[in-house]
């Protein structure tokens, strides 16, 4: 046999091994693949990692929990949408909130806000809500802060004030069940109450 008959086929059964392996180094892959998928489908339930665009840190969601991290951005970007605004944009910063509403407060929220926006428009009304702390029980997260309001431009109230957001976990992210102020001073809150639109004094 000649030299290089001999390298050709030395060749090729070198290449057929090679493709003999990816073969079983794929097919290795695919059964550990199938295992794990099998335990999350049988074990408890599934914990999914969340880093949403805006926020800096990673966070779970698991079944109807989620760590506290979550609960108080989510918490603070609904006050946000609750307590910022002014003629110009509370349209939209309702019209945001609403979709983060339970579906056992939408119907009453969608017509309350509607009176709400006519008269922040029409009084030209504006507040800012600055967060100074926050506590976490449970799916409830309560803030205390300063909030100015405004008619115009003109300040007619700044006082430090308590809010508690209570939320359910929904498919997605947490839904806002009840938004309510609680007073600062000794004593018993008051009932819990569906969301509102702030009202200045």
């Amino acid at each position: 046999m000649r030299r290089s008959q001999y390298l050709s086929k030395l060749a090729d059964t070198g290449y057929q091994k090679g493709a003999l392996k990816l073969l079983a180094a794929g097919l290795l892959l695919s059964n550990v693949l199938l295992l794990v998928m099998l335990m999350s489908a049988t074990g408890q339930a599934q914990k999914t990692i969340v880093v949403p665009p805006d926020f800096k840190r990673s966070f779970w969601v698991s079944g109807d929990t989620a760590s506290p991290e979550y609960l108080e951005q989510m918490g603070m970007y609904y006050a946000t949408l609750m307590l910022n605004y002014s003629p110009e944009n509370i349209q939209y910063q309702t019209s945001q909130f609403l979709k983060f509403a339970s579906p056992t407060v939408f119907g009453e929220l969608s017509g309350k806000f509607t009176d709400d926006v006519g008269k922040v428009v029409r009084n030209q009304l504006s507040s800012v809500f600055y967060p100074q702390s926050v506590d976490i029980r449970g799916l409830a997260v309560t803030f205390v802060g300063i909030q100015t309001v405004f008619v115009g431009k003109n300040i007619t109230e700044q006082k430090q004030r308590k809010y508690r957001i209570d939320m359910e976990m929904g498919a997605q992210q947490p839904l806002v069940i009840a938004f309510q102020e609680i007073p600062i001073v000794d004593g018993k809150p008051p009932a819990v109450a569906t969301p509102t639109a702030p009202q200045p004094q």
